[in-house]
């Protein structure tokens, strides 16, 4: 299990975890709760765990940091890159629906393929995330 992002580093956040810094492009999630923090008083955090990791992942990070903090959204995944075998979206909010909804977008996600260009998985989830959690 992982430590709670402490930050300790001003120039770079903490907000990716696990194989999660690898899936996603720090500066883009960190734009993305640029955006997501000062409307809708969120911070979005990505676990990343290993491709033949258990679900139960998801609930014993959820256990080491008693729930997260008051505005933290955390998500938890495991699986193939750019294809989530699992994920276990906790956090204090009581909209449940947001929850269960990044929930299903990160298990249905796949990863759009370009000609040359090597793009990390989950650049292409990252607008409809922002988009899901704006709206819910």
């Amino acid at each position: 299990m992982f430590e709670y992002p402490q930050n300790k580093n001003w120039q770079s956040s903490d907000r990716l975890l696990g194989r999660a810094r690898s899936d996603f492009n720090l500066l883009e999630w960190d734009k993305v709760n640029s955006r997501l923090g000062p409307s809708k008083k969120v911070n979005v955090i990505a676990v990343g765990f290993e491709a033949d990791s258990d679900s139960i992942l998801g609930q014993y990070q959820e256990a080491k940091w008693a729930g997260g903090k008051k505005n933290d959204l955390v998500i938890c995944y495991g699986g193939q890159p750019g294809k989530a075998a699992w994920v276990y979206v906790f956090g204090w909010t009581e909209s449940e629906g947001v929850k269960r909804d990044l929930e299903s977008l990160f298990i249905k996600a796949e990863r759009e393929k370009e000609d040359k260009d090597v793009v990390l998985p989950g650049m292409t989830l990252l607008p409809k995330m922002e988009k899901l959690v704006m709206e819910e």
